[in-house]
């Protein structure tokens, strides 16, 4: 079971949210990630990374608001760039 110290740390809580999702754990690595949201102000990877996994399971809306959010913090983002292009397409077929 995770200490408090790791609970509040976005390294921890990245790297045991892409462990779950390798797994397929997906709803516990949701959890993960949206944790790092909440509790650090450089959240790029985590926020990716669900939406990586909201397009993974066909949640194409969600994914696309990932990426979104992603691409204000970081315009540069090439992978959520290509990431959020792949989505739209999947939401107009």
């Amino acid at each position: 079971k995770p200490t408090q110290k790791q609970l509040n740390d976005p390294e921890y809580l990245y790297k045991k949210g892409l462990a779950l999702a390798r797994k397929g754990y997906y709803r516990a690595a949701l959890k993960c990630f949206s944790r790092i949201e909440n509790i650090s102000e450089n959240s790029c990877e985590a926020t990716f990374s669900k939406g990586i996994i909201y397009a993974k399971n066909g949640y194409y809306g969600e994914a696309i608001e990932c990426f979104d959010r992603v691409l204000v913090f970081d315009p540069s983002h090439e992978k959520a760039k290509k990431a959020r292009k792949m989505a739209v397409l999947k939401v107009k077929n």
